[in-house]
């Protein structure tokens, strides 16, 4: 570098010497001139001005050579230096497929349209930004960010399928809210759908169309999406909640019209439709893999329609249904339950009813067989309970067989409803809540209680939690009768029950749990004169089964101390006791 500049600076005196040395510069030393003769000193120095600009502008022009020259050499240096990296000798290919990747990572999406790909990957040199230009991939993935960009990407992604996402911004970045990115979504959604113009002429080329905060009433099923999307396999449109809009009613279309993407989706297979309501008749709802409806209410549709969707949809994994209403049947046209010919989703992975009414909700499971890993989520209101919502008890087994393999229960009760689920090593597989906000139905937690065991069959459960979180006691009556259809129990543990325990002793008429092993009581007000009847029934009692082996007191302050724990374990008991006890 010291012999580059040296060798510059040579140059650079060399060119300018004649300049600043020449015969032609004026030298106010050489010039003799009297004071008064001032329109020659005027004259004179104007000479030396022009000049002077002369031999600035000489210099400038050295000084603009040498940059340019400096700037060419570093250049090359920087392209040699380039060609010696290893991510230079990867094919182009390659590359591209590294910035697809890249362009489809969930955090590329949280970035500010500078710093995401891409196009922060076509601004880092000439070969990347013709990689990233002659890759049509990389340009179709369409946001709230990029939609008015749409001159760029639909020339630069070429034929591709285009992913349109219109959906609010989630993350946050470096300290630097979204807000911007709230209001641009927000003009789309209020112009919609002549905000997305340009890309409805490109319909035809359509794979994923994704609408969050949509107003009510601007998705134009005839006008604007009335052509065929051949290659559309995800659609999720989901309609702004307003207060006086609770749920999208179904209107009177003609049971034989489908306009909407003129009934030509023959690759949707993800559908999700939020307080927006596509009559059951459409063709868009065949062949699916994923169906989710919420707040729709379907005037002109019966749930025959809606089975008959499923029949339609045998490669069905997922189906969610939340605040869906049906019209309420008259028992025309409606087979009776037991009757309809079971449909088998062998696929079925998990479906999820929220809020819905339970007739309806009977009659859809009823109608279905899903494989022994599938997953039930129900969450229904106070005026159903279990006999309401599952299918009937002589079938319930063969339409959800993993009943049979649930090994744990936990059961909660609250002031306002029941809610259960299995737990274990893996997911939980059937998770069920009634819910009163009202507290209108007293005797709901009892009834929802009682029928498990007999509305819900479990014939392998070994393991019980009942757990009281608040409202009024479960009455013994009710924890008996559910009691009576789980005879299979080894553990069972009580929460705040301290009457339940009752139910546990053994008689010639009561012979409740018999394989019972351990018991758990956990912050419960129970004292030795409750105990002792219990464990003395099960250990050394006539109605005795000899599987009672052991006792947890947990924060049973009641329960007299360590003489009582010594007097249980004379019995032949093995007790675990926290050592709780009343201050």
């Amino acid at each position: 570098m010291e012999t580059i500049m040296s060798n510059l600076t040579a140059q650079l005196i060399q060119v300018l010497s004649p300049q600043i040395f020449g015969d032609h510069v004026i030298k106010l030393a050489d010039r003799p001139y009297k004071l008064d003769d001032t329109d020659k000193i005027d004259e004179l120095c104007s000479m030396v001005e022009f000049d002077l600009q002369a031999a600035k502008s000489a210099l400038d022009s050295v000084i603009n050579s040498v940059a340019t020259h400096t700037m060419r050499a570093l250049c090359d240096v920087r392209i040699h230096r380039n060609r010696l990296r290893p991510s230079f000798r990867l094919p182009n290919e390659l590359i591209a497929n590294i910035f697809e990747l890249v362009e489809k990572t969930p955090e590329n999406s949280t970035q500010m349209l500078p710093a995401r790909a891409p196009m922060n990957v076509s601004q880092v040199s000439t070969l990347w930004r013709e990689i990233a230009l002659n890759d049509p991939n990389l340009w179709t993935s369409i946001s709230v960010l990029n939609a008015p960009l749409h001159r760029a990407f639909l020339p630069r992604s070429k034929g591709a399928p285009l992913d349109i996402t219109l959906v609010p911004l989630q993350g946050r970045r470096f300290g630097h809210p979204y807000h911007h990115t709230e209001a641009v979504h927000d003009k789309i959604m209020s112009m919609f759908p002549y905000s997305i113009g340009p890309f409805i002429r490109h319909l035809d080329r359509w794979r994923t169309l994704e609408i969050d905060g949509l107003q009510p009433g601007t998705f134009d099923y005839g006008g604007a999406f009335a052509s065929p999307a051949p290659r559309l396999e995800t659609l999720h449109v989901n309609v702004k909640w307003h207060e006086n809009n609770h749920s999208a009613v179904e209107s009177a279309i003609s049971r034989g019209s489908s306009h909407l993407f003129g009934g030509q989706t023959p690759r949707l297979r993800d559908l999700t439709l939020g307080g927006l309501c596509i009559p059951l008749t459409s063709p868009i709802y065949h062949d699916l893999n994923k169906l989710s409806l919420a707040n729709i209410n379907f005037d002109h549709s019966s749930i025959n329609d809606f089975i008959a969707i499923l029949a339609a949809c045998p490669l069905l994994k997922m189906l969610s249904l939340r605040g869906v209403e049906f019209p309420m049947f008259n028992g025309d046209g409606i087979p009776p339950f037991g009757l309809t010919i079971p449909i088998h989703m062998l696929r079925l992975e998990s479906i999820d009813f929220c809020w819905m009414d339970g007739d309806s909700v009977r009659r859809i499971l009823t109608a279905v067989r899903v494989p022994a890993s599938a997953k039930l989520h129900l969450v229904a209101s106070n005026d159903t309970d279990l006999r309401g919502l599952l299918p009937p008890t002589a079938g319930i087994l063969d339409s959800f067989p993993f009943l049979a393999n649930i090994r744990r229960l936990h059961v909660y009760t609250t002031a306002v409803g029941c809610e259960m689920f299995d737990y274990g090593h893996s997911l939980s597989r059937l998770h069920v809540r009634i819910i009163d906000f009202d507290r209108a139905d007293a005797t709901l937690v009892e009834r929802v209680v009682s029928s498990i065991g007999r509305e819900l069959p479990l014939p392998g459960l070994e393991a019980l939690t009942l757990e009281r979180t608040g409202g009024l006691p479960l009455g013994v009556a009710a924890f008996s009768r559910m009691l009576h259809g789980l005879r299979s129990i080894t553990f069972l543990k009580l929460v705040d029950s301290t009457t339940l325990v009752e139910a546990l002793i053994l008689t010639p008429t009561s012979h409740m749990c018999p394989l019972l092993e351990m018991l758990h009581l956990h912050r419960s007000e129970i004292t030795r004169e409750d105990l002792l009847p219990l464990v003395t029934s099960r250990i050394g009692g006539d109605q005795s089964s000899g599987h009672f082996r052991s006792i947890k007191l947990t924060e049973c302050k009641l329960v007299g101390g360590a003489g009582v724990v010594r007097e249980l374990e004379g019995c032949g008991l093995s007790v675990e006791w926290d050592g709780c006890m009343v201050e």
